[in-house]
């Protein structure tokens, strides 16, 4: 190996070693509950952690010849980078429990209507939370057809999304019907234009409706809200986004599609209002 490669490799192998130094100082300085380090996380961390797994692969195919004390700093770097990765998946979901946390602060602090936190025990199928089990009854204040709430995915200004409603209720617990259930209908509107509907579900992982009116004025990205009319669910609730209108001229209804308020595949405690 002539003088000039094995310098070359030297200064490439330093410079990995400065730079890892560099990113972690950055990522323990910054570390908050900003969406800046969200964003920075999933747009700037990952690429770089790439490169920096893949250099020492790269270096045995292009340069060869390297010595074992070489390829030890090299695989020490890939042990380093492999870590770093740990570390940023960790500090990935901090953000985003940080950032539900909030969100959740925000809806108790403001809300208008009187809540009852409470936490989900158990699920009463595998897969979704059609229905469910809190830990809140009769003892707490929760009564039948109570409506149940958590706070929003910041998609909008609404502090609260809807998630259900109280279909049983005993001592010391009670089941939650969610409005994803195919079961539940839910009496909507749009908070643009004023039109209702029904809330029919869930398909796809965006929930579906109907409006009363084939004619209705409804677009994509019209906010969804409940109407209040039966009385099954307290009014002016956000349920969701409207993310697609299809008309069926067969039955001569329109179609809502919305995209939920609530992460519902990630609810652990939900408040029931009063």
């Amino acid at each position: 190996m002539n003088f000039n490669n094995k310098y070359f490799k030297n200064v490439i192998i330093f410079l990995i070693f400065v730079a890892l130094v560099v990113f972690v100082f950055i990522v323990d300085k910054n570390v908050s509950k900003d969406n800046i380090i969200s964003k920075g996380i999933s747009t700037v961390v990952n690429p770089i952690s790439g490169f920096f797994r893949n250099i020492g692969s790269s270096l045995r195919e292009k340069m060869g010849g390297l010595s074992d004390e070489e390829i030890k700093d090299i695989d020490e770097l890939n042990l380093k980078v492999k870590k770093l990765e740990e570390e940023n998946r960790k500090l990935r979901e901090v953000v985003i429990r940080s950032e539900a946390l909030q969100n959740e602060y925000d809806m108790i602090k403001s809300s208008n209507f009187e809540l009852i936190a409470a936490d989900i025990t158990s699920l009463n199928n595998n897969s979704w939370y059609d229905v469910f089990t809190i830990n809140r009854g009769l003892k707490d204040g929760v009564e039948m057809g109570d409506s149940v709430v958590m706070s929003g995915d910041n998609t909008s200004d609404a502090l609260e999304g809807l998630v259900g409603r109280v279909t049983g209720v005993y001592s010391d617990y009670s089941e939650i019907t969610a409005i994803t259930d195919d079961t539940v209908r839910v009496s909507i509107r749009t908070l643009r234009s004023g039109d209702g509907g029904i809330l029919s579900g869930m398909k796809s992982g965006e929930l579906k409706a109907y409006m009363f009116d084939q004619n209705s004025d409804v677009i994509v990205g019209d906010e969804i809200i409940t109407s209040g009319l039966g009385g099954v669910i307290k009014k002016d609730i956000f349920v969701g986004e409207v993310s697609k209108v299809e008309t069926d001229d067969t039955e001569m209804k329109k179609l809502v599609y919305i995209k939920p308020g609530v992460d519902f595949k990630h609810l652990r405690r939900v408040y029931v209002v009063k």
